[in-house]
């Protein structure tokens, strides 16, 4: 998945790794690449971005 960074993306289907879910705001991190899912179920490093964690579906609102 190719997400811009800085931008603010909500997620219409959760990923199979359980980590992203329907309804999450998410973003990646412009400085580190991590993915951030603010309500404070995780931050991935950029190395833990597997196909599993990053086969969700989203649309960008901001």
């Amino acid at each position: 998945m190719d997400l811009e960074p800085n931008k603010v993306y909500k997620v219409t289907k959760g990923n199979t790794d359980g980590s992203v879910l329907p309804g999450d705001l998410i973003f990646i991190d412009g400085k580190s690449g991590t993915l951030v899912v603010p309500t404070g179920r995780s931050w991935l490093k950029r190395y833990k971005q597997t196909p599993s964690v990053m086969d969700f579906e989203c649309i960008r609102i901001c």
